[in-house]
């Protein structure tokens, strides 16, 4: 289901709680929709992100971070803070 009430998982913001969360899991869970058929000639893509070297754990917002992806001919390269 898409509409007002009901938004695409994939344009719905991060759970502002757990009982968001475990709601919008339950909701995921339910839903049936029809199987994913790929086109008749499908394209490849990649992505790539990585960060520097040397540090530990889930790093902090601010952190240098790097990223690119790439489909058929078209590749684009992003370099910022995470």
């Amino acid at each position: 289901m898409d509409d007002a009430a009901h938004p695409s998982p994939l344009s719905r913001p991060w759970p502002a709680d757990a009982a968001t969360l475990v709601r919008e899991q339950a909701e995921l869970a339910a839903a049936r929709p029809p199987a994913w058929r790929p086109p008749p000639a499908p394209s490849v893509a990649g992505c790539f992100a990585c960060f520097p070297r040397g540090a530990t754990g889930r790093g902090a917002a601010g952190d240098p971070a790097w990223a690119a992806a790439a489909l058929g001919e078209a590749t684009a390269v992003v370099t910022g803070a995470a």
